[in-house]
């Protein structure tokens, strides 16, 4: 195993960034109204725009860091099982929230992480970048670099030219809210699952707001943005490592915690990239509070989580 010196990390986190940016410069057509095929798959729906994102940023990022070094495990590509011999893998999401894509709202995001075997032997995420083309907004972490969010001015008239959007300004830091009480705390909510049991399970926290909003980036990102403190997924097999790779380091790393319903993080490059037992993602202060709330909660309600 040979680790990466941690002066590499921003590199694979710039690289990150460029490669969500480029993906949108490519897709965005297909946003703005031209046709664009989609598949139903049993995990939800597959569009034209979804695989070319995949495909671009693949490309891209293997010019520069190639196969024979680096594995790539993507949700709409065949899974390449020689990344399981690699020590750094990319792990890349090109649409989260193709719902949102397809009904031409704002609440999807492209997103890209590198994770690395580190010492313990374990694959952490060290380099992640999540972006929100239509709502502008860039969201970068790197492993003990801290999160920050950048600005990315949404210009229509780019589609017609393929131009790659370029963010202005620079990253800000963004950290979670240091809220600890359940009844201040603020919900980010599935738009996909509105199911009575989650709903129950909401309102039984007895919070101070919630809403509903697509993508589970964007949501697990609102909370390091500071702008809601905890988001519950109740689905047993409906998340993934593409799904949770990126959004994960960049909200540790403003200060908050994701993990199961039993406390424990993930380790990536899985030969099964299936996350079981739920997620919970908070600001941290009320992780373990609402953990013990959820585990209460299904243990009155003992059905499957979905």
């Amino acid at each position: 195993m040979t680790l990466s010196p941690e002066s590499v990390w921003p590199t694979y986190t710039r690289a990150a960034a460029r490669v969500c940016l480029e993906a949108w410069a490519a897709i965005q057509p297909f946003y703005f109204g031209q046709a664009c095929d989609v598949v139903d798959k049993p995990d939800g729906p597959c569009t034209e725009a979804d695989r070319l994102a995949d495909r671009l940023i693949v490309e891209q990022l293997s010019r520069k860091f190639p196969r024979s070094e680096y594995g790539y495990l993507t949700e709409e590509s065949e899974d390449d099982r020689e990344r399981l011999e690699r020590d750094r893998v990319w792990i890349i999401d090109p649409i989260d929230g193709t719902k949102d894509f397809i009904a031409r709202r704002d609440n999807f995001c492209i997103q890209v992480g590198l994770a690395e075997r580190l010492a313990d032997g374990q694959w952490h995420p060290v380099a992640a970048a999540v972006y929100q083309p239509v709502a502008g907004q860039l969201w970068t972490a790197t492993r003990g670099g801290g999160a920050f969010v950048q600005p990315v001015p949404f210009d229509p008239s780019h589609w017609a030219n393929g131009r790659i959007p370029a963010p202005v300004g620079e990253p800000a830091p963004i950290h979670v809210t240091p809220i600890d009480r359940l009844d201040q705390a603020r919900s980010v909510v599935s738009n996909a699952n509105r199911s009575s049991r989650l709903m129950a399970l909401i309102h039984s926290l007895e919070l101070a707001d919630y809403w509903h909003t697509g993508s589970l980036g964007v949501k697990v990102c609102t909370i390091a943005n500071g702008d809601a403190e905890l988001y519950v997924n109740l689905g047993v097999g409906k998340t993934k490592e593409w799904d949770t790779a990126a959004p994960a380091l960049i909200l540790t790393e403003a200060g908050g915690r994701l993990t199961d319903f039993d406390g424990n993080t993930w380790t990536y490059n899985q030969e099964d990239v299936v996350h079981r037992h739920g997620l919970l993602a908070t600001n941290g202060a009320i992780h373990e509070l609402t953990r013990a709330r959820v585990k209460a909660f299904l243990e009155e309600h003992p059905t499957p989580y979905w």
